[in-house]
């Protein structure tokens, strides 16, 4: 099971420096391309309750490429988006994504710079995201147990000076179908 929620940012760099200065360490800077496979005509699933993602994936430290498929549940709470996920690894997501639309799919594509940043003692990890067409959020999440969660993301969001900033459950897909707007 994940927990995360978000919160819109607008100075990612502040943000980053901030984090920095509490001990928070740069683990990945990644591109990121998800395709989410639009299921609601041959399924009737909303796009809004579950999810189908091909994720592209060039980690820009090391240069490595990957992929994935990742399946996302419905959400089992309203106070932080979390839901069960079922991931594969994938050799060639762009292909895959190709034969989706080839089957008549509509696909939506989320594009975002992200940097990945951990703290020793922390079970949470950090995500500064640029997201193509939406602007800069950072996001919290934990995989596992969430007892602590969420007071423990508002002493964060406390520390880095984003306190009062509403926590956003809804994933940037949903965001970017909204017109951006949370």
């Amino acid at each position: 099971m994940e927990f995360e929620v978000k919160v819109r940012v607008d100075d990612l760099e502040a943000v980053e420096t901030k984090l920095k200065s509490l001990g928070w360490v740069l683990k990945e800077q990644l591109l990121e391309r998800d395709a989410y496979v639009d299921f609601t005509v041959c399924a009737g699933i909303p796009a809004k309750e579950t999810a189908f993602r091909i994720r592209s994936r060039v980690d820009l430290l090391s240069g490595a490429v990957s992929g994935e498929v990742t399946f996302k549940g419905r959400l089992v709470r309203s106070d932080v988006k979390a839901r069960e996920e079922i991931n594969v690894v994938v050799k060639d997501p762009e292909k895959l994504s190709e034969a989706f639309t080839l089957l008549g799919f509509q696909i939506h594509t989320v594009e975002k710079l992200r940097k990945v940043y951990v703290s020793e003692g922390s079970k949470i990890r950090v995500f500064l995201d640029r997201v193509k067409g939406l602007g800069d959020f950072i996001e919290f999440e934990v995989l596992g147990d969430v007892e602590g969660f969420l007071e423990e993301v508002e002493k964060l969001k406390e520390s880095l000076n984003l306190s009062g900033r509403e926590n956003i459950v809804k994933s940037y897909l949903e965001l970017i179908l909204e017109g951006g707007n949370d």
